[in-house]
């Protein structure tokens, strides 16, 4: 498997205690988006209950004793994690693993119960799994910028080539509505050929 940030974070910001949803968001650069660890796990569309962790840094999510909020830690390629568990320090403690913060939580009187890890932050995707690249190498051919030499794509490149696609259409014939002038089948069919032309082309 592999796996890669799509946002890289800075683990070493100023932290309140108690607030680790913030600080966790804040290490990767996002806005408020839910108002709880619990909110933001119920809200992923990208959860791994399991402990399959990648190399990479992922947030990961825990329910805790008497605590509706939850948890969530930041967990770093090397398994080391960032969380705001001292309640009186305004950096994130940084536990050596996953063992290590539980044993902190449970001798403190408030047992961690593992939840999962997310590819996403409150919503933003901070890992993505490149499923291609396991497979083998991916080179780019000269003339085509999206094709690997296997000549499949995965979703994210087939959306961006649909979006870059509508945008050069919208590009071509944009002069022509501003002008009010009609369009007729020809000059639309060829439209379509100039814009899949510069697709293929990786304009």
């Amino acid at each position: 498997m592999t796996w890669a940030n799509t946002i890289t974070p800075d683990p070493d910001i100023a932290c309140r205690p108690g607030w680790c949803l913030e600080y966790v968001r804040k290490a990767f650069g996002q806005p408020a988006r839910y108002g709880s660890a619990t909110e933001a796990w119920e809200a992923s569309t990208a959860q791994h209950p399991g402990r399959d962790f990648p190399a990479a840094w992922v947030p990961v999510h825990y329910g805790v004793a008497g605590v509706p909020e939850g948890h969530i830690v930041l967990r770093a390629p090397d398994g080391s994690v960032y969380s705001t568990t001292d309640p009186y320090a305004l950096v994130p403690v940084h536990h050596p693993s996953l063992a290590d913060l539980e044993a902190r939580y449970a001798a403190a009187g408030l047992p961690l119960t593992y939840r999962g890890w997310t590819e996403d932050i409150a919503g933003t995707p901070v890992v993505q799994y490149s499923g291609l690249a396991a497979q083998g190498t991916i080179t780019t051919k000269a003339k085509d910028k999206f094709m690997a030499e296997t000549d499949f794509i995965n979703k994210g490149q087939a959306e961006d080539i649909a979006q870059r696609a509508a945008d050069l259409v919208l590009e071509a014939i944009g002069p022509l509505l501003d002008k009010k002038l009609r369009v007729n089948v020809n000059q639309a069919e060829d439209i379509a050929q100039r814009a899949a032309a510069l697709v293929k082309a990786g304009k």
